[in-house]
């Protein structure tokens, strides 16, 4: 009904009630709760961006008339002796924003959880309105969470859309029916009209404060990439790409899921020398392309990295080979230099690191505030890579004519310096008492000492050193003081994680948006305060976030007794000319000479310099004249846990580890707990395993359009008969693999490319339109223009103008184009012979017969052939 005039709503209904003789419902529209109310709640309580113009309120129905309306068609239904009663709510109209729907589309219209609250309110208004006597059934935003908490309120029956288009789809109902089932009330509530109306008042007040309903930083996630999608093995886990080391995610997921947690800390090691740093500190970007996303929550992946190894009982120490098979030199010995390090020793290089500090680790080891970061971790991790014989040369910076002589007396060289000076504030009065950077203002806390002159603390900036400062000042001032985080975006372009931007607010450390220090204001040397230009975000700049624009005259003063500036950092080298980096190799302009880590890409994050350190060893061994595999250890076969059918439907809440309490963080005490084995297994249990398993696009087709099927692996040589002059020869170069038990075809008949496969698909692909395209009938596949059809021992393929024709007869397979007729075994798909008829270009490849040939192999004896009643093939 929206846009529906009020008085056409009520004749429509009315002709249903008194000429049809019909039960009749009316669905209103969540508009109902005016645009000051609507907006209160969408936007500012549950924080959502969407922007309902005033003319969807202008043109929907308006409370007053709708409540006569009501009464009016009440008063009918009962002349009549019928039911009357209302559906809550339709979608909600609102202006198209994004860059996912046709910019030509002005509007669009909301449903899902965002729509529950404001549908709750609804209820809860006409229900009082009419003494709660209204029928009321209801549809806005129900999911398994909230369905009893719904039907309590009285408004049944229930109906569920959006909850069903998502990953799990119309399995996702079974918990639907196991909530209603262990609701020992039902049957009294549902008889009991006062109770359920004193239970809607009581939840329409509640709701309005549950976080499920908010929108956070989390809900901007999605999990596709930059994965291609094609016809035959699409399988994977989007969390490995994603991290930047690639560690096997879902195999430690299973092997502690299994209570196997030595196996899962091995398969850790494998990847990532630094597992007690990284599951403290790690930015866990993994986490942003969990699959659980679009389910519930994210993966703890992180915490459960820390599990492992704290719970890993039996650590095998490595034995590098005895004999050195060449030098190599790291300088630089942080996340970046120590991983490559690791790795070399492990594939028999001598390795010596160099390092300006006496204290190894980098910024791991001088930055990072103890509440997040124990002294134990960091020593664990570095204690098992010294452990493995390296040479370590501490507090020696190296100098020019030393980086000549390394490189003389090494095959090749790592550097791995990091970035340790900190950029400048460059404003007038930045010598002033008071002000200082993050990396001087963290180091000197690690050594014991704090700068902090006075009370008010002002921090500039929004990564994670600028959240960390301004959490440790927080346990550094006094009852009274205060600190302020100063960013020049907003907290949604902040480039810190979101569970220490999260933290900023619970531990009250105050964050101004839009705001960038214009000048500093000083007094007998003493800083005092800081005159602040406020700031608009503008467009899309080289960073992906849009950028901060000045509003002219628009400043304001900040009381300041100390700053700490925190805009990055700069990479001091000195002793080498480097002019170029290849992304690919880390190999240097000079040759042997490699870079990573900070030192490349500027302040950077540990995994990510970890990720460098196994890239550079790569190269490194390479240089060396050896065989980069002795990097990796061997491979584990790890069974699937017994639960992810039932988890690949099911939606669980994670279970996060206790933390320090609000009243007990004037220390620094580390804030987050570890979780216990019950909750790590119940955790790593919720992994839906997508390196084996995905069948996405499967489960939220509503018109089940999408097929999984078996298919055996193997890989076949792709025949292709060249010419020469007047002859032909046939090549076999290339290979068709197929290396997954479970494959995807698209039924066109089924198919009206929504596109929501799209959507959740986690590859940039399209399935409906990538994956094989099969239709049920001779009629519909002459129809389109492409596509494949199965009927009996024939499968045919076409593609614009080219038609393909596979049978299975006499024994072979026989394949037949315009170009060619070809016969393949039966057994082993070889080719036996062809025959030339019409060849177009310099070459006849056949590597359409092997698609065809896997396609019918595979689909011959599955139920995908009763699927419809196919006509008879034409002659």
């Amino acid at each position: 009904m929206h846009g529906c005039p009020p008085d056409e709503i009520e004749k429509i209904a009315a002709y249903l009630l008194s000429e049809q003789q019909l039960h009749t419902a009316v669905k209103l529209n969540p508009t109902l709760l005016g645009p000051e109310k609507l907006r209160s709640i969408l936007n500012q309580i549950h924080q959502f961006p969407v922007v309902v113009p005033d003319e969807a309120f202008e043109h929907d129905i308006k409370y007053s008339d709708a409540v006569s309306m009501i009464e009016n068609l009440i008063k009918l239904a009962e002349r009549e002796q019928l039911e009357f009663g209302l559906k809550l709510t339709n979608t909600l109209e609102s202006l198209n924003q994004g860059n996912r729907l046709p910019k030509e589309e002005r509007m669009h219209y909301m449903s899902g959880r965002a729509l529950h609250p404001l549908s709750i309110q609804v209820a809860r208004s006409l229900q009082e309105t009419f003494d709660g006597h209204l029928d009321l059934s209801f549809c806005g935003g129900v999911d398994c969470f909230n369905v009893v908490e719904t039907l309590k309120c009285g408004l049944a029956p229930v109906t569920v859309c959006t909850d069903l288009l998502k990953p799990g789809g119309y399995g996702r109902t079974k918990q639907y029916i196991e909530a209603i089932s262990a609701w020992e009330e039902y049957p009294w509530v549902m008889a009991d009209r006062n109770a359920q109306f004193a239970n809607l008042r009581t939840y329409a007040d509640r709701v309005l404060s549950q976080k499920q309903y908010t929108k956070t930083p989390q809900s901007y996630f999605t999990i596709k990439n930059k994965k291609e999608l094609h016809a035959f093995d699409c399988i994977s886990a989007p969390c490995e790409p994603t991290c930047p080391a690639h560690q096997e995610i879902p195999k430690y997921m299973r092997a502690v899921a299994n209570g196997d947690f030595d196996l899962a800390h091995d398969i850790i090691m494998r990847t990532n020398p630094f597992p007690g740093v990284t599951g403290l500190v790690c930015d866990h970007i993994c986490q942003t392309k969990c699959t659980r996303i679009n389910y519930d929550s994210a993966l703890l992946i992180r915490e459960i990295k820390r599990f492992a190894e704290e719970n890993q009982h039996a650590e095998h120490p490595l034995a590098p080979p005895a004999e050195s098979k060449g030098k190599a030199a790291i300088i630089g010995a942080g996340p970046c230099g120590l991983t490559a390090a690791y790795e070399l020793k492990k594939a028999g290089l001598e390795v010596d690191i160099y390092d300006s500090k006496k204290e190894l680790g980098g910024m791991v080891s001088g930055t990072i505030p103890p509440f997040r970061l124990t002294e134990e971790a960091i020593h664990k991790d570095l204690n098992r890579i010294l452990e493995l014989g390296v040479r370590v040369h501490s507090g020696q910076r190296v100098s020019e004519s030393q980086f000549i002589e390394i490189r003389k007396t090494h095959d090749c060289t790592l550097i791995a310096i990091g970035a340790a000076n900190a950029k400048k504030l460059g404003l007038p009065g930045d010598t002033a008492l008071g002000v200082s950077d993050q990396l001087h203002f963290l180091e000197q806390l690690r050594r014991g000492h704090s700068i902090l002159r006075g009370k008010h603390v002002v921090v500039l900036g929004g990564g994670n050193s600028a959240i960390d400062a301004a959490r440790t000042a927080s346990r550094l001032i006094p009852e009274d003081g205060s600190v302020t985080v100063l960013y020049r975006r907003t907290i949604r372009e902040m480039p810190a994680e979101i569970e220490e931007i999260e933290a900023l607010g619970e531990e009250k450390v105050n964050i101004i948006e839009l705001a960038a220090p214009l000048s500093l204001l000083t007094e007998d040397g003493q800083l005092t305060g800081i005159i602040c230009q406020k700031m608009k975000l503008g467009a899309v700049d080289s960073s992906g976030r849009r950028s901060p624009i000045p509003l002219e005259g628009r400043t304001f003063k900040l009381r300041a007794d100390s700053l700490i500036s925190a805009f990055g950092q700069n990479v001091d080298l000195d002793f080498a000319q480097i002019t170029e980096v290849n992304p690919e190799t880390l190999e240097t302009n000079l040759k042997g000479v490699f870079m990573g880590g900070d030192a490349y890409r500027g302040a950077s994050t540990v995994i990510r310099a970890v990720a460098d350190g196994r890239i550079a060893a790569k190269s490194m061994l390479q240089c060396a004249d050896l065989n980069p595999e002795h990097v990796k250890d061997g491979d584990f076969s790890i069974p699937e846990h017994k639960h992810r059918h039932l988890s690949a439907a099911t939606r669980i809440q994670a279970t996060l580890p206790k933390e320090l309490p609000l009243n007990d963080r004037k220390n620094f005490h580390l804030v987050r707990g570890s979780l216990s084995v019950e909750d790590a297994m119940k955790e790593a249990a919720r992994c839906l395993s997508c390196d084996l398993h995905c069948d996405i696009c499967v489960t939220v087709c509503p018109n089940r359009a999408n097929f999984t099927y078996a298919s055996q692996p193997g890989s076949w040589p792709v025949p292709e008969i060249r010419f020469k002059g007047k002859e032909h020869y046939l090549i076999e170069e290339k290979e068709m693999v197929l290396s997954q038990e479970s494959q995807v075809l698209n039924i066109g008949d089924f198919c009206n490319e929504c596109g929501n496969c799209t959507t959740f698909c986690p590859t940039s692909g399209d399935p409906y339109k990538d994956k094989p395209k099969f239709y049920l009938s001779r009629q519909s596949f002459e129809n389109e223009t492409s596509g494949y059809y199965l009927e009996g021992s024939c499968l045919e393929a076409k593609s614009q103008d080219r038609r393909e024709k596979l049978q299975e007869r006499d024994g072979v397979f026989l394949y037949q184009t315009e170009e060619i007729i070809a016969r393949f075994s039966t057994a082993d798909f070889k080719l036996l012979e062809y025959e030339l008829l019409a060849p177009k270009g310099s070459s006849v490849s056949l590597d359409g017969a092997l698609k065809l040939l896997i396609l019918y192999q595979n689909l011959k004896n599955t139920s995908f052939k009763k699927i419809g009643v196919p006509t008879p093939a034409a002659t």
